[in-house]
């Protein structure tokens, strides 16, 4: 998916290379023939297909596309699509501090691969600009004591590509750096349990030694990340409803308030939104019914006869 002015030179390198994509203008709907997906058709397609299931998006910021470019990416709901890798390029640098408010933007908060591409004025004597090189800056999520940092990876220039070969889109979850995750349960024993002192509201929860809570300190200890661990804002486990939002522990996901819920069934109601490990305990349920009672004695009699 490239979003950009179709007027730039960006855009049409992008469009005359030998790539499947589609196409967005951010100042008009009159595209190029060869690009024919105006925002419009784009939401259309949104809705039928998922357009986020782009392997990556290109966005071209300018002064007057900026806005526009990241709006489209949460109109479309990237946030749901968090593998989709995300490229955004701009011809002028505006520093380190512009990068960072770039890479805290709202539309971007779920992106793991995440690249900011600045071309930067190289004067050769003869002409600024005439070999143009880009500096490359990473979101790294956990570089700065477990939260976000905007580092430089790499350079590159059209004539002999990265001057480091550095991995553009590292693992980024092999080192968590302390990074502090809220986790979002309700207690359910054998699989999670825990003591909570409820004066004053008090939602964060001490929990004690269960089957969730092993697998969580494992996790915990393999990727070095810290934990707290809360009971929903609503107290409840969490269903459907009406207006598409979910309440309880589905809900805190849905909405960016925890990070992990402990254990969760998976319904088809709730596969929209969040995303399942693997099964690892089943739950059996079975039907209940009351034993045959002694038959009142009046009916003695004619019982044996029945």
């Amino acid at each position: 998916l490239i979003v950009a002015n179709q007027d730039s030179d960006i855009f049409r390198a992008l469009c005359e290379a030998d790539l499947s994509y589609k196409a967005v203008s951010l100042e008009n709907e009159a595209l190029a023939e060869d690009a024919p997906y105006s925002r419009k058709r784009l939401a259309e397609l949104h809705a039928e297909e998922g357009i986020f299931g782009c392997r990556a998006i290109v966005l071209e910021l300018t002064t007057n596309t900026q806005e526009h470019g990241l709006s489209v990416l949460e109109e479309f709901e990237l946030f749901k699509y968090p593998k989709t890798s995300v490229v955004l390029l701009e011809t002028s640098a505006g520093g380190m501090s512009q990068v960072e408010q770039l890479f805290a933007h709202t539309s971007l908060r779920n992106c793991i691969n995440l690249l900011y591409l600045a071309r930067v004025a190289v004067d050769t004597g003869n002409k600024l600009n005439e070999h143009p090189i880009w500096k490359v800056y990473n979101r790294c999520l956990y570089c700065n004591q477990g939260d976000i940092e905007a580092t430089v990876v790499d350079t590159w220039d059209p004539h002999s590509g990265f001057k480091r070969n550095t991995i553009l889109f590292p693992d980024q979850f092999t080192n968590m750096d302390g990074h502090e995750i809220s986790i979002v349960s309700k207690s359910w024993d054998p699989l999670i349990r825990y003591t909570i002192d409820r004066t004053d509201g008090n939602l964060i929860v001490q929990p004690k030694d269960s089957s969730d809570l092993r697998i969580i300190d494992a996790m915990a200890e393999k990727l070095n990340f810290t934990y707290i661990m809360r009971e929903p804002r609503d107290g409840k486990w969490g269903i459907l409803m009406p207006d598409g939002n979910h309440s309880g522990r589905p809900g805190e996901l849905q909405h960016g308030i925890s990070d992990i819920a402990s254990f969760m069934v998976p319904t088809l109601s709730r596969y929209p939104d969040m995303e399942f490990s693997n099964i690892y305990t089943y739950e059996p349920f079975m039907i209940i019914t009351l034993k045959p009672q002694p038959l009142d004695i009046y009916l003695s009699i004619v019982r044996p006869f029945s």
